[in-house]
């Protein structure tokens, strides 16, 4: 398993995650499953961004991952799988955060 380090540069998954934390990632296979919650890093304009993810989808447009901050909880805009580097080792969503995040969208 490959890993790679990077560096928080913003506030976006804060309280989690905090501006300068060091991440630690696993380059996730092509085929590897993922799932709702999982903390990735993928590239969008030309940036590394860091969320977690909010839906995959393996129907329409298959491979399309949704993703969302914790700062703001909106969704970004979907991208391919091919933009992901990794998945993120060192920090994981709790159950009471995930919990929270399911409700708060439930009503919505």
């Amino acid at each position: 398993m490959a890993t790679f380090k990077y560096r928080v540069v913003s506030d976006s998954m804060t309280p989690l995650i905090p501006v300068g934390a060091e991440l630690l990632l696993e380059k996730v296979a092509e085929d590897a499953p993922l799932k709702r919650f999982d903390i990735v890093v993928f590239a969008t304009n030309n940036q590394l961004m860091c969320h977690y993810i909010w839906h995959i989808n393996a129907h329409f447009d298959a491979g399309l991952i949704t993703t969302r901050s914790l700062k703001t909880n909106e969704e970004d805009h979907p991208f391919e799988r091919n933009k992901l580097h990794g998945r993120v080792l060192n920090y994981k969503l709790s159950w009471p955060v995930k919990l929270k995040l399911l409700l708060k969208n439930w009503r919505k």
